[in-house]
């Protein structure tokens, strides 16, 4: 016998094939392990089974569990549990049933949990799956479901569910489909369509009706009718295009490696039949002629001119006259296990690359703050919650991060001439309220004072007569990593961040970022300060490189405590 195969992709580790595969999931019998073992789920103790077995030794663990629940209460809540099962069972389906005990006991949880969970809970949903497989069989019944599940091990079927990437899956195509794997064996495509259902004495379709034979009792022949002649064609045609359906999910399985095999008496006749035949593009009519799914392969592959498909024939190997053992051992290539142990020894040498993310916010960079050593604690981040929608909470007061996105808004667009008084402050507030830039609950959780405060402090001066002033300026910028994160060396990430306040004085840049954080002592505003350097000095490094010109100084305006802090560009 020779073979013939055929071979498309790059690399993998996994192997599927076109056969169903079995498994046994359960053994169907009662013993008292298994009893044991129930009970040790529904939270009786070791000692408290000695106690159930010590009720009554002559019976099994059943009539001691009987006998026990007279005088105990979780062996009476056992019995009274499955009572309750027992009862519901003649009017539930053993699909039913089962999900009812699988959902009950929670045992997809208590599965999950222990080792192996996740091929454990495949079991189970399995087990579920092979209950409604046997309802559909038209049987029914509980006893009736455990008998057959106990003759499918007597069988050697195994329905277990396989472990995820432990090996070698075998699935039938129709089993196959939505799934994917490294590597895929299509094995068998020289296999016969069965075309059965067209060569029955009378057929019947759907649409075209009845189609009979004719027998001429005089000339003792039989022949086909003209219905009977157009029927069986369409349902060759229905099931080729079926075939086709299949032959296509089967095709489209594999991520890296697809392998065809085929077994045939004489490869080179095949092959030479079916170019012989063979028009580009091939014709609908000599693709209704294919008797195997290999005729449809082999007309793709001459046409492609085994451009993306590589056609390889075999030769069966006969080892039938050599003797065991006469082969003398190879000696190891020492090359080759240099080789191998050079690649098995190597360590990627850009670990830290490994975890970096392409892109971070100057935001993000006060998380990887050192705690300063004068300050006794950092406090730890706010955990983030999904924002209310606006008519959930049409009376309800902004919320700190609310708060602070108003004030920004407002020290973004109001007039800083018009910012002598808390009156003139106010005054803004409602001119941008009015304009639709804040909405009314955003301009009422505004603090003017603190707002006012700013421009009559030093720095609020400042910033009325700097020569040029850049509000809420947005950067983009591709940093080295070692700069922003300490580590992976030469690596890039790209920066990004939104300097509140920019002010060109002489030459020079000065960095201000506005917080409204609840800051109320001197302790808090250290610690504050701390946290926030990193980003300031992540703003002092990128303006610095975009403008070309020298950052001076960075500043932290609190605006709870009316006070500013210098942060030290280092």
């Amino acid at each position: 016998m020779r073979f013939l195969s055929i071979a498309s992709g790059s690399s993998g580790n996994a192997i599927y094939a076109g056969t169903d595969r079995t498994h046994v999931l359960v053994d169907a019998g009662i013993s008292n392990r298994r009893i044991e073992q129930g009970l040790n789920s529904a939270g009786i103790t070791a000692d408290e089974l000695s106690a159930l077995r010590a009720a009554d030794r002559d019976s099994d663990l059943y009539g001691a569990l009987c006998v026990r629940a007279a005088a105990d209460e979780k062996t009476r809540a056992v019995l009274e549990k499955l009572s309750a099962l027992r009862d519901a069972a003649p009017d539930m389906s053993c699909a039913e049933l089962v999900w009812q005990i699988v959902s009950e006991f929670d045992l997809l949880a208590v599965a999950s949990a222990m080792d192996d969970g996740e091929h454990r809970r495949g079991n189970l949903m399995e087990l579920v799956s092979l209950s409604e497989t046997f309802e559909a069989t038209g049987y029914r019944g509980l006893h009736r479901f455990v008998l057959w599940l106990r003759t499918l091990a007597e069988k050697g079927r195994e329905i277990g569910a396989a472990a995820p990437g432990a090996g070698v899956r075998i699935l039938s195509v129709h089993k196959s489909k939505g799934l994917e794997f490294p590597i895929v064996f299509l094995c068998d495509l020289s296999r016969r369509f069965n075309l059965r259902d067209s060569a029955a004495r009378v057929l019947v379709h759907p649409e075209l009706g009845l189609g009979a034979k004719v027998t001429d009792l005089e000339r003792r022949v039989e022949y086909p009718t003209l219905a009977r002649t157009a029927i069986a064609r369409r349902l060759r045609c229905e099931t080729l295009s079926e075939e086709m359906r299949l032959l296509y999910v089967a095709l489209t399985r594999a991520k890296e490696y697809l392998f065809l095999t085929a077994s045939v008496k004489d490869p080179e006749a095949k092959i030479e039949k079916v170019r012989s035949g063979l028009t580009l593009p091939p014709s609908p009519e000599i693709l209704s002629d294919a008797s195997c799914p290999l005729d449809w392969v082999l007309a793709a592959i001459l046409s492609d001119g085994e451009e993306h498909l590589a056609l390889t024939v075999c030769e069966e190997e006969n080892d039938a006259d050599a003797a065991p053992g006469e082969e003398e051992p190879v000696a190891p290539d020492a090359d080759f296990l240099a080789l191998l142990r050079r690649n098995l020894s190597f360590v990627y040498p850009y670990t830290d690359a490994v975890s970096l993310p392409s892109k971070v916010t100057a935001t993000e960079l006060k998380d990887r703050a050192e705690p300063d050593e004068d300050a006794a604690y950092i406090a730890p981040h706010a955990p983030h919650s999904f924002r209310e929608p606006d008519f959930a909470r049409a009376d309800k007061p902004l919320r700190g991060a609310e708060r602070g996105t108003a004030t920004h808004l407002v020290l973004q667009y109001m007039d800083f001439n018009r910012t002598d008084s808390e009156e003139a402050v106010r005054a803004e507030i409602e001119r941008m309220r009015q304009k639709r830039y804040l909405s009314d609950r955003e301009a009422e959780a505004v603090d003017a004072k603190a707002i006012a405060s700013l421009f009559s402090s030093p720095l609020g001066r400042r910033m009325r007569s700097a020569e040029k002033i850049t509000r809420e300026f947005k950067f983009s910028l591709l940093c080295r990593a070692q700069e922003v994160f300490g580590a992976a060396g030469d690596d890039e990430v790209l920066l990004q961040g939104v300097v509140d306040c920019l002010l060109e004085e002489g030459g020079g840049l000065t960095v201000i970022d506005y917080k409204t954080d609840a800051v109320r002592t001197e302790g808090q505003m250290r610690e504050r300060t701390a946290l926030y350097t990193p980003q300031l000095r992540a703003y002092a490094a990128a303006v610095e490189r975009i403008f070309r010109k020298p950052v001076r100084e960075c500043v932290l305006y609190f605006l709870s405590m009316g006070r500013e802090a210098r942060v030290e560009i280092g």
